[in-house]
């Protein structure tokens, strides 16, 4: 039965919402909340729902949902079957029916407080509900019982506002056209304003439609109705107007205002009065808003009314009757200034946004020299039906407006900020952009400029797009006009010189930059690198043509693929230009004294889906202006340029103060709360230092709250993180009170003129939660019936400096802002000695040590087993910067790479040594292509471990997501109790996994005696001697076959400048080997030598072709060896890290026993990229007395 009741009740409620009206509004207070009784007065507008949310309390022995607000409408009442508009209260089961509606409220006093009633739906039943207030002094509201019988809901509330008191002044009355003032001891009278008899006042604002002019009035009233608007065809049934919106043409009217649904807001010059309509038509619930100011002088004068919004009409009002009463006596003396705004302040004309983008723009050479001078550019809009015409003035950057906008008609409203504007028939203006509002996005081949305008004109806003290319031999030059239509933007193209990058810096997140801005040549030029390649023993010229951080025109001068193609690099043929490098598409690493450039070509010249790619190797040498030390082809179509220069030397960032170059010219430093670092949880030595978050110069965050309901209010939050946000002073009328520590506020988008503190900075308190940190911040005061609270949660994501993931409003005057950061991680080192460590204590302990960047503590190398078993891998631990070097071999040969790793601990700097693909970070492991190119597959922290009887499995994880996977290094562990670490096989046994299995003793499970126990800091010494494969040792001594062992010391030269050298043999390559076994060869960096394969710091062995060209064969730290089955042989062999000419080379070093012989060689050859040198010597006879 109670089944089928539900049912058909909802099917019911469903129709009901259906039917119900669609009527809603931006404004959900529907009554001051202030009431009189005899001589008792109770304000209850504190417990308003300013924002439309709403109290919720649970009735019935199934708790279902009643939720309701007080005064006031709220917009959870609305779903998609139902919008009903005023909706004070509803009920939740099955869907939202309502059970009270805002404008039926009515008040009486009960025994002890208030009460107040609400009648709703007659859906089925009347429906009503009762808020009986009791006083209670100790709580500013609780809940403490709800019911319902038959379709009448009462809810039970205590509160200290349901305390009665008796007013020491009268209170103001909207019915008597009285309101109260931002003091509780002033107010305003504008009843002399009300007119008798219905009667109206009138504006209007004029507009172009189809190329034309246009106006349409306004007729309205002050705390009255009025009837003009009925002498015209009403397109929406509304039987009151406070106001209308008139079209003479079309003899209509549109209700603007309805006379009960009134807001005021008091300011410091005077007061606004906001009337709303009581419908919606064509999309649009329209509102005026009439700006009364103090003016001694004036009774009453209208001035220029304009669009505010889509929906929104604002008329500016001088009054004398404007000016506040106070109830102390008298009323102001003077006239409160008017708000005409003073000459902007525009934007400085060296535009960058290095944070982000390296380039930087000097504009100052187009900014114009006063208000009068302005650029003029005509557009022309033909259409079938008309011709659109008009002249676009606009100015470019400086401190000045164009004031010519502002002799004409304003149609978009009076205004003194101009930087852009429609001129029509020499006789009307409308602005399009106005100087503060720039946006702007640069590049390497130019810049645009975005400026937005602040005033409307037939329900929108317009926007000024100043695009500039860079062209070196033009001043200034316009080549076109076009107009986008969604947002409506007039858009200029320019061509100048000016919008070539004159600054190019990059900076990381540890406060190191590089300042490569005087390495950017003029005039679109090129550096020239040599390349080539050998063909039948001749070296061919094929230079590379490039440039830094910008584009060059040589390479235009032939046939190129497009007529559009930029060139940042390029390769000239007899009849076509290759393009390498595109100036837009660049990827940068950043390492200390190291900074590598990659561009990469716009299409495929290598090939289907190949691109080429020019990457630039800049590297610190402090006496050298610029120096190209090396080009060479890494890998096929990859053009690598190795520059010594002493602008690649790290710069290290002064927070201080602003005198890097590119810092912002705003002088009003960043103040960081100290709170921001922040202690982590008791016993974890951790804390959170989110002092990187803090923008400079007081800037802000921002965040867009939708708003709830269908016609609820968007707003943007403007929120700082360790800091205070400037432009809620500056930018804004401050609703909530002058203030100089705002950490937050709040602004609506349709009319961003106001703004209310939504978070103070003496407000703070943070906690440590599960996905990383929460940040509250209060408002402290309470502002138009609440206490805002601003709430940031930041997720920890190693990956990610800062980004907004979304925004809530969980309840009422509280926002909730939710972004990742990797500042929201825990640090496992403490801070600085001299940093304080904000707590939840009140103890005032500093914490001291290395800096926040640090890698967590390195988990043990024992690791826990079945019961009390446990595996101690600490004797495999790297000791002396040791590594292993494993190949691997995938698709059937197609993808080769190393992976360099070790165990339980931190790999030396091999890693850090390479280009680091995936950025600048700490190794357990990392995956090496063509000995160059590094990808982080395990971090050492990151380590988690399974384990069988026989069996442990480290698994290292990245942190750090490249090429849409996280790699991870998998060490899978076997007992063998014969071997120390054998490595056995390497394997990817899925997408970005990358195994290694080895054997070894220290894989079998122990079991503690009952005396010991694990000791984490247990340490051995690593044998100075090699198994019988693996990777080679600087001793030159390998292990041999049962217990034996290889010394070949003797033959490694260890004097300074001293090596060994091979005549090349047969019809392979000519010339010479450099070689040393388990050393380095300096010979083949000698200054007489041209590097082929690049400036490399260190060489096993190198070819040398005609005494002038050296080639790399092989590197110290890339060997391995192998001992043959008769132990009677050992081959070492040596792998090069630079791909070159088709190949990375080897060199392969064989020696055969020979007790005759110190070191005979036999044969020296090459074939397919191997060089091949076979010895007899004493030395690789094995011996057997370690």
């Amino acid at each position: 039965m109670f089944s089928k009741f539900i049912i058909c009740f909802f099917l019911l409620t469903l129709f009901e919402g259906l039917l119900s009206s669609s009527s809603s509004s931006f404004n959900f207070v529907t009554s001051s909340c202030k009431f009189t009784f005899n001589n008792n007065s109770y304000d209850l507008s504190a417990l308003t729902l300013t924002d439309g949310s709403s109290y919720r309390a649970g009735y019935s022995l199934l708790k279902f949902d009643f939720i309701f607000n007080i005064c006031g409408s709220t917009s959870h009442c609305n779903n998609k079957y139902s919008k009903r508009g005023n909706s004070q209260a509803c009920s939740m089961f099955p869907l939202a029916t309502q059970v009270g509606d805002a404008t039926t409220e009515k008040a009486e006093e009960n025994s002890n407080g208030i009460t107040l009633r609400y009648t709703g739906s007659d859906f089925l039943c009347s429906r009503s509900n009762e808020l009986v207030f009791t006083c209670d002094e100790s709580t500013d509201m609780r809940i403490t019982q709800a019911h319902a019988h038959k379709c009448k809901y009462t809810v039970n509330i205590k509160s200290k506002f349901a305390c009665p008191f008796t007013p020491t002044n009268p209170l103001p009355d909207p019915a008597n056209c009285t309101f109260p003032g931002t003091t509780l001891d002033s107010y305003f009278d504008l009843s002399a304003l009300m007119l008798k008899n219905n009667n109206s006042y009138n504006t209007y604002i004029g507009y172009i439609e189809r190329g034309a002019y246009s106006y349409y009035n306004l007729f309205f009233s002050i705390c009255g109705q009025i009837d003009a608007c009925q002498d015209y065809k009403p397109v929406t049934d509304v039987k009151q107007y406070q106001s209308c919106q008139v079209y003479p043409s079309q003899n209509s009217s549109i209700q603007t205002g309805a006379p009960l649904k009134i807001t005021s807001i008091p300011n410091d010059r005077g007061i606004t009065l906001v009337y709303k309509a009581s419908q919606e038509y064509s999309g649009c619930q329209r509102y005026i808003q009439l700006v009364l100011t103090c003016s001694r002088n004036n009774s009453f004068k209208i001035g220029k009314a304009k669009e505010i919004s889509p929906c929104g009409f604002e008329i500016p009002i001088d009054s004398k009757y404007a000016c506040p009463i106070y109830f102390s006596g008298g009323s102001s003396s003077d006239d409160i200034p008017s708000s005409s705004s003073s000459q902007d302040e525009g934007v400085n004309c060296i535009l960058n946004n290095l944070d982000t983008v390296p380039y930087g723009f000097d504009l100052s050479p187009l900014a114009l020299a006063n208000n009068s001078v302005y650029y003029q550019a005509p557009f022309q809009v033909v259409d079938s039906a008309f011709t659109d015409s008009f002249t676009l003035l606009f100015s470019i950057c400086g401190n000045v407006s164009v004031d010519q906008c502002r002799h004409y008609n304003q149609l978009s409203g009076n205004s003194t900020s101009y930087q852009s504007c429609q001129i029509y028939d020499n006789k009307y203006s409308i602005q399009t952009g106005t100087p503060s509002l720039l946006s702007f996005n640069t590049s390497a081949l130019g810049l645009s400029l975005t400026f937005n305008s602040n005033m409307y004109s037939q329900s929108i806003t317009r926007q000024n797009r100043i695009n500039l290319f860079c062209k070196p031999n033009t001043t200034f030059k316009i080549i076109s006009t076009s107009i986008e239509t969604a947002p409506l933007t007039y858009q200029v193209n320019i061509d100048s010189r000016y919008a070539c990058p004159s600054q190019c810096i990059f900076s990381d997140d540890k406060g190191e930059y590089f300042d490569l801005s005087p390495l950017i040549l003029p005039n679109n030029s090129a550096y020239i690198a040599p390349f080539g390649y050998l063909d039948h023993g001749a070296f061919i010229s094929k230079p590379l043509y490039f440039s830094i951080c910008g584009q060059i025109d040589v390479c235009k001068q032939k046939t190129s693929p497009s007529k559009s193609t930029t060139f940042q690099s390029c390769i000239l043929g007899p009849s076509t230009t290759t393009q390498i490098g595109s100036p837009i598409n660049l990827e940068t690493t950043l390492s200390h004294n190291r900074i590598v450039l990659k561009y990469t070509s716009d299409r495929y010249p290598c090939g289907s889906s190949f691109y080429s790619f020019n990457i630039i190797q800049l590297l610190c040498d402090n006496s050298t202006e610029f120096n190209i030390v090396s080009s060479y082809e890494a890998i096929l179509c990859n053009y690598q340029v190795d520059i010594r220069t002493k602008y690649a030397c790290s710069n290290k960032r002064d927070n201080s103060d602003n005198s890097n170059s590119y810092s912002s010219n705003d002088s009003t430093s960043q103040e960081i709360d100290s709170r921001c670092l922040i202690e982590g949880p008791e016993g974890t030595n951790s804390y959170y230092n989110l002092t990187p978050l803090a923008l400079p110069n007081q800037s802000y965050y921002s965040a867009t709250f939708i708003g709830h309901g269908t016609h609820a209010e968007d707003f943007t939050i403007y929120f700082s993180i360790c800091g205070k946000v400037k432009i809620c002073e500056t930018n804004f009328i401050q609703l909530s009170g002058n203030s100089t520590s705002y950490q937050s506020c709040q602004s609506y988008i349709h009319n961003n003129l106001y703004a209310v503190k939504t978070g103070d900075t003496n407000g703070f308190s943070s906690s440590i939660e599960s996905y990383g940190i929460s940040l509250e911040y209060s408002s402290l005061n309470n502002y138009f019936s609440c206490i805002r609270v601003q709430i940031i949660k930041l997720i920890c994501d190693s990956t990610t400096d800062f980004t907004i993931l979304s925004t809530a409003e969980p309840s009422g005057c509280v926002y909730e802002i939710r972004a990742k950061s990797k500042y929201a991680c825990p640090i496992y080192n403490s801070p600085s000695s001299e940093s304080s460590i904000s707590s939840k204590s009140s103890s005032s302990e500093t914490i001291s040590s290395s800096s926040s960047s640090s890698e967590p503590p390195i988990p043990s190398c024992i690791f826990q087993g079945n019961g009390d078993s446990y595996f101690d891998l600490s004797p495999l631990a790297s000791k002396n910067n040791s590594y292993f070097n494993v190949s691997f071999h995938v698709n059937n040969g197609n993808d080769n790479f190393n992976v360099l790793l070790t165990i339980c601990g931190p790999i030396s700097t091999i890693c850090q040594q390479m280009v680091e693909m995936t950025g600048h970070a700490i190794y357990q492991s990392c995956q090496l292509y063509t000995g160059m190119y590094a990808y982080q597959t395990g971090l050492p922290s990151l380590v988690t471990h399974t384990f069988s009887k026989n069996t442990i499995t480290l698994r290292y994880n990245s942190n750090i997501p490249f090429s849409g996977c996280t790699r991870q290094n998998v060490l899978v562990f076997t007992c063998d109790p014969s071997e120390t670490i054998k490595v056995m096989g390497s394997s990817v046994p899925q997408s970005c996994v990358y195994q290694v299995d080895f054997n070894s003793k220290y894989a079998c499970a122990k079991v503690p005696s009952s005396s010991s126990s694990i000791d984490n800091n247990t340490t051995i010494s690593v044998p100075d001697v090699s198994s019988e494969s693996g990777p080679i040792l600087d001793n030159c001594k390998f292990r041999g076959i049962n217990g034996t062992y290889f010394d070949l010391s003797p033959l490694k030269t260890t004097t300074l400048g001293s090596f060994s050298v091979a005549n090349l043999e047969g019809k392979g390559v000519k010339g010479q080997l450099f070689y040393n076994p388990c050393g380095q060869v300096d010979a083949c960096r000698d200054v007489n030598l041209i590097q082929m394969t690049g400036d490399a710091d260190s060489y096993q062995s190198c070819h040398v072709y005609q005494d002038k060209y050296s080639y790399q064969t092989g590197i110290p730290t890339r060997g391995s060896y192998i001992v043959s089955a008769d132990n009677k042989r050992i081959t070492l062999t040596y792998n090069s890290n630079v791909y070159y000419a088709g190949c990375t080379r080897s060199n392969v070093l064989i020696y055969h026993c020979d007790p005759n012989q110190e070191n005979k060689l036999y044969k020296a050859s090459e074939r397919d990229c191997i060089f091949t040198l076979e010895f007899f010597s004493k030395h690789a006879c094995a011996k057997s007395d370690i």
